[in-house]
């Protein structure tokens, strides 16, 4: 882990699970609403699900840079529900990974308004 502390953030608190895994524990009222998941496997890091709101995305994003000092390679979706999607557009270039039902019903969502 390259983190030199703790990492602060108002919209998750950051809970180790095992060697190189993390949990983003949600804040309840801020952007974040569903917990997600940071895992460093070696040669990737990954995360699981980006929140809910663009901005907790972002710091999700950030705390697995600080966490690991280096990118994200790989973002999953588990369902296209906005609270675990809403902050996929902070990891841009990430490949994003999930079924083809939570990439179309995503896609929808967005595009539908």
């Amino acid at each position: 882990m390259s983190s030199s502390g703790p990492i602060s953030t108002p919209y998750f608190s950051l809970q180790p699970v095992a060697e190189g895994v993390y949990a983003a524990i949600a804040v309840r009222g801020t952007g974040a609403m569903a917990n997600a998941g940071i895992i460093d496997l070696g040669d990737q890091v990954v995360v699981f699900d980006s929140m809910y709101t663009p901005q907790a995305g972002q710091a999700l994003h950030d705390a697995a840079v600080q966490l690991f000092g280096k990118p994200v390679t790989l973002l999953i979706n588990s369902h296209f529900h906005l609270d675990h999607t809403g902050g996929n557009q902070a990891f841009p270039g990430v490949p994003i990974l999930s079924t083809a039902k939570t990439r179309s019903l995503t896609y929808e969502r967005t595009t539908n308004f």
